[in-house]
């Protein structure tokens, strides 16, 4: 599916769900409720408790002030809210699912606490059926918003951890860059009166490789971390040896190589060596897979990195989390794209596509 449309259809989704409630609340009662203001006011404050929804993922804490407010309003007036009881349920998720354990819980305790006691404002009793029943259903997100809290905290924090390993592995590589220009500057200048054709040469490839580690450079999005040695880290040419050593571990793989591969800058390199050598431990560890196949061709200057396996698909997902969102990172940090799901034929695969210019 187009990008720009699932991107349309994600803004969309909130105030259609937000319209959809409100129409349903504004339905009439089948019976009339007794209550102490016209009929107009009770339309308004279930707009008031429906509406604000299209903009809760913005306004998480105000959304659900004005839908607890609405609400609670509503049952001191001893009208009935219906469907408005599910928009304050998801304003409740959607606080607790953005905000620490203490801020959410406060909020959330006090519109709960409010809509709850509303009716005895008006003098209805409030049977402990209703009353536990409420709670439930609002106590339910607030549990489901408090998990889905920790597993975002936990997912920012892999992608941290990610970026850091990531910054300290180019660093490396651009240490490395400098370290060959350095050698190459004393090659020119040891040769520049005697052998100019040599001198230029050298010089040549001191331009090349300083454009490409000011390329790479400009990729660190975080602190560089202490240098650890000018060895270059692992790339594309050292695939067949990461490939011999999962066939040693029990794993059969098989790599596939379509057409010539271009010269390709150290992050993407990198960047590339990393994403296989993840998606081959994934599969080994959680996949249950047999077989696994690593596939790499370039199209239309983009280098595209396929590993596919025969195992348990979207069943062992849970247990690649932090390692997908790290290749995630790796490739977006590199200008491209990454996807990982289930094969149409059976088993799992990630893709990866990777600009092999230069930026």
């Amino acid at each position: 599916m187009d990008a720009r449309l699932v991107e349309r259809l994600r803004r969309s989704r909130d105030p259609a769900l937000a319209v959809g409630l409100a129409l349903l609340a504004l339905i009439p009662p089948a019976q009339a409720d007794a209550g102490r203001a016209p009929g107009e006011v009770r339309y308004l404050l279930l707009a008031l408790a429906t509406l604000p929804l299209a903009l809760r993922t913005r306004f998480p804490l105000p959304v659900l002030a004005t839908v607890a407010a609405a609400i609670t309003g509503n049952g001191a007036l001893g009208f009935g809210s219906g469907p408005a009881w599910f928009a304050l349920a998801l304003a409740v998720y959607t606080v607790t699912a953005s905000h620490e354990p203490r801020v959410a819980l406060a909020a959330v305790a006090t519109g709960i606490t409010a809509a709850l006691a509303a009716p005895t404002v008006a003098g209805t009793t409030v049977g402990v059926e209703d009353f536990l029943g409420g709670a439930l259903l609002l106590a339910l997100p607030t549990l489901l918003g408090d998990r889905v809290f920790a597993a975002r905290a936990a997912a920012r924090a892999a992608a941290q951890d990610e970026r850091e390993t990531i910054a300290r592995e180019l660093h490396d590589s651009v240490a490395h860059a400098l370290s060959v220009i350095v050698v190459q500057a004393d090659a020119a200048d040891a040769i520049l009166d005697t052998d100019p054709d040599r001198a230029r040469t050298a010089l040549t490839a001191i331009r090349e490789t300083g454009r490409t580690s000011l390329a790479d450079m400009r990729r660190l999005v975080v602190d560089i971390r202490s240098e650890e040695g000018l060895a270059p880290p692992p790339g594309l040419p050292d695939l067949p040896a990461l490939v011999a050593a999962e066939r040693a571990r029990g794993l059969d793989v098989e790599l596939v190589v379509t057409g010539a591969l271009p010269t390709i800058t150290p992050s993407v390199d990198l960047a590339a060596y990393r994403i296989v050598q993840e998606s081959l431990t994934n599969v080994r560890r959680h996949a249950r897979a047999s077989r696994a196949r690593v596939e790499l061709r370039v199209t239309d200057g983009r280098l595209h990195v396929e590993v596919a396996d025969d195992g348990r698909g979207a069943a062992a997902a849970a247990g690649r989390g932090h390692g997908l969102v790290g290749m995630q990172e790796r490739a977006g940090l590199c200008g491209g794209t990454l996807h990982a799901g289930n094969r149409p034929g059976g088993g799992w695969h990630v893709v990866a596509s990777l600009p092999v210019g230069r930026p």
